[in-house]
């Protein structure tokens, strides 16, 4: 990744991912709709004496991009999927960036949500990913051992 700037934790949750980049000294931006999970993981930064920048923020609001304005390096998307919101993201990410996008398998169907396997297909994933230079898609682990 070339890009600098920060990363940002789209739908952060509880802020797992995030939290491991920013205590490796990265500069992290944490969105989520939740304002609970905004002051969680406000409360695990101030705890480990790292900055702060948590954004309340409803992705799924339908009044425009709610990326207007942001630029990232990265964005860390896992357990979420709002496909109105893929031509926002592309955009938000500095040339030079990384997505970092863990979503649905064909698999899903099986353990619960989605329950259908055409919101799981990598070919729905390319389409939403478009406009990236580059987006090799990891369609599950390899078997192994």
């Amino acid at each position: 990744m070339s890009a600098r700037g920060p990363i940002v934790d789209l739908a952060c949750g509880s802020g797992r991912n995030g939290l491991f980049l920013a205590r490796l000294g990265l500069p992290v931006v944490f969105a989520d709709h939740s304002q609970e999970a905004s002051e969680s993981v406000a409360g695990e930064l101030h705890a480990h004496g790292l900055p702060d920048e948590t954004w309340h923020v409803d992705l799924e609001a339908g009044t425009g991009n709610p990326l207007a304005g942001r630029r990232f390096a990265a964005a860390l998307v896992f357990r979420y999927l709002h496909r109105p919101l893929m031509p926002y993201l592309i955009a938000s990410i500095l040339p030079g960036g990384l997505v970092v996008y863990e979503t649905f398998t064909l698999r899903n169907p099986e353990y619960g949500r989605p329950a259908t396997r055409t919101s799981c297909s990598a070919r729905r994933a390319r389409h939403a990913l478009r406009g990236l230079d580059h987006a090799p898609l990891l369609r599950g682990l390899p078997p192994g051992p």
